[in-house]
């Protein structure tokens, strides 16, 4: 039966009930139907219960929820016969009971960073089914009953015609699709750019899984020559001492910058938690190697300059390093693979475990990190590498409700945007004072290196500029510290030292690797003392930077030029 004209209202409510299941035949149908449908969407539904993030409706939630509605309709209204369809569905059940026992285990869903696991380290897919098989065991039994059982209840189910209503379906679906690319294109984004902004964000139950899967394979394939460079590289790494309980976590930060904390100067108390720590060693002149992501991260955890970038896409990270000499490594991130990411997941994925809790509060970062100290009774070393929201726009996302700190009664939009942007710096110091409480409660001999990927633009000036990935003082310069535990101070006491003496100096996000491996005693081709903030050899160097594929090197002016060519 067709969709009929709207004045024959009778014949349309007979249309509606019919489409509802009202009158298939049978409650189990109804039944069975109705359950089947909402297996598939449970992972969009409970995400605001269980998601690792702050849960709740935001902008985009809504998107993915309204989609996930509009896909499932959709082809329920094209395919009349809904055996066949949930037939044809079923690898989606597959992928949804991955996304549920993600979501139930660790509050965050299937994402394209998973996807990059399966691909890229069948090892740790392994290891990873071995020491979850009870709970993957229970998610498949009930699964398995639940679609068998729906699916013996729709055998003589048949959906009526609706040719209009399937129109109206997809233009809806391009209506939502279209808005989220244009919201791109308004922040000056490509047409391309945007597609595939709007791709990587798409993780609508159960058909965001595909999406998911396009961002990670277009990842696999596009960094394929690359990453089979890297697999041939080796640092031949040295361990020059060896101390019970070795612990090293690098906190990468995000679109975080120094002129916000505290802990420089600030005049706001933004970083109360950290300016209290003892151990820490602040370093309020860091340059960051790039005003993006895809740049900065690479850099700052390669030996290689980035003023040689062919060579740091080409060798492995320091991940690899401390793989070399018997460190078990780990890569946990709040952020998601996306096309922004650059060679990110390709560094990620030569820690030994990796983990992604895509658009999860960072608080979630160190109760994964605490599980990981848990796990590990035999204390082998380990090197840990955090990588967080921090204060990624929109900062408002970035913190739950109680650290809504600063609130300027009556403010201009700028005095909203640094109200929301030092709220996201004030709960990034309660996450990384946690991290070291962590290390210092255990006693262990530790490190803990936290730098920002870039710094950020608020408005601050005449020219109103905002975000980042411009190339200015603000969104150069990187809020960057080292701590280290008492039992380093007394093994190193010369270099901690020396490191407090140097921590003013001039240095880039370059300089932090050379650093943690020195400190480490981990020896290596390519490192280099100068380079390192706890040695006596440091030396200030010409800083230099890349933006938006140019490389530059800092101006600074020639009265305050300290360091040498």
């Amino acid at each position: 039966m067709g969709l009929l004209p709207i004045c024959e209202r009778q014949d349309r409510r007979e249309w509606a009930r019919q489409l509802i299941g009202i009158r298939f035949g049978g409650f189990g149908e109804r039944t069975a139907l109705v359950v089947l449908c909402c297996f598939l969407l449970l992972p969009i539904l409970l995400y605001p219960v269980l998601g690792g993030g702050r849960g709740g409706m935001d902008l985009l939630y809504a998107f993915n929820l309204v989609a996930s509605f509009l896909w499932m309709l959709l082809l329920h209204v094209v395919v009349r016969r809904p055996l066949v369809l949930h037939m044809v569905l079923l690898p989606l059940y597959l992928t949804t009971m991955i996304d549920l026992f993600l979501l139930t285990s660790f509050g965050n869903r299937i994402s394209a960073g998973y996807v990059m696991i399966a691909l890229s380290n069948y090892g740790e897919l392994d290891e990873f089914l071995a020491a979850y098989v009870k709970p993957v065991a229970l998610t498949v039994s009930v699964s398995v009953v639940v679609y068998v059982y729906a699916m013996f209840g729709l055998r003589n189910v048949k959906l009526p015609r609706a040719p209009r209503l399937a129109v109206l379906l997809v233009a809806l679906l391009m209506a939502i699709y279209g808005s989220a690319v244009g919201r791109g294109l308004q922040q000056k984004m490509s047409l391309e750019q945007a597609v595939y902004d709007v791709i990587g964000k798409e993780m609508s139950a159960p058909f965001g899984v595909v999406f998911q899967g396009v961002v990670a394979l277009n990842q696999f394939i596009g960094y394929a020559d690359l990453r089979r460079k890297r697999e041939y590289h080796i640092f031949g790494a040295l361990k020059n001492f060896a101390e019970e309980d070795e612990i090293y976590v690098w906190v990468i930060g995000e679109s975080s910058r120094p002129h916000n904390w505290s802990l420089f100067g600030y005049e706001r108390e933004t970083t109360p938690l950290l300016e209290k720590l003892p151990g820490l060693i602040g370093l309020p002149n860091m340059l960051a190697t790039a005003p993006h992501t895809s740049v900065a991260v690479p850099s700052m955890l390669s030996l290689d300059p980035v003023n040689r970038w062919e060579d740091v896409l080409s060798h492995k990270s320091i991940i690899s390093a401390f793989g070399e000499v018997g460190f078990g490594t780990y890569w946990i991130s709040a952020q998601e693979v996306d096309g922004w990411a650059g060679i990110v997941p390709q560094i990620a994925a030569e820690a030994a475990h990796t983990r992604y809790y895509d658009r999860a509060l960072d608080g979630k970062l160190v109760n994964a990190m605490e599980d990981i100290l848990n796990e590990n009774p035999s204390k082998r070393p380990l090197f840990i590498v955090l990588h967080t929201k921090g204060s990624h726009w929109v900062y408002s996302r970035r913190y739950p409700s109680e650290y809504d700190h600063f609130q300027t009664a009556g403010s201009t939009r700028r005095a909203q945007l640094v109200d929301s942007y030092d709220n996201s710096i004030r709960y990034s110091d309660w996450v990384l004072s946690q991290v070291v409480d962590l290390l210092a409660r255990r006693g262990s001999f530790s490190v803990v290196v936290y730098s920002s990927d870039h710094g950020e633009n608020l408005l601050d000036d005449e020219e109103g500029l905002f975000g980042h990935a411009i190339g200015n003082s603000y969104d150069l310069a990187s809020a960057s510290f080292i701590w280290v535990s008492e039992s380093v101070r007394q093994k190193f006491p010369g270099c901690i030292r020396i490191a407090e003496e140097n921590s003013s100096k001039r240095m880039s996000l370059s300089n932090l690797p050379h650093s943690l491996l020195h400190i480490a005693g981990i020896d290596l081709d390519g490192l280099d003392y100068s380079m390192s903030v706890f040695s006596s050899q440091f030396e200030e160097r010409p800083r230099w930077y890349r933006v938006r594929g140019e490389l530059k090197r800092e101006a600074v002016p020639a009265e305050e030029m300290m360091f040498r060519e």
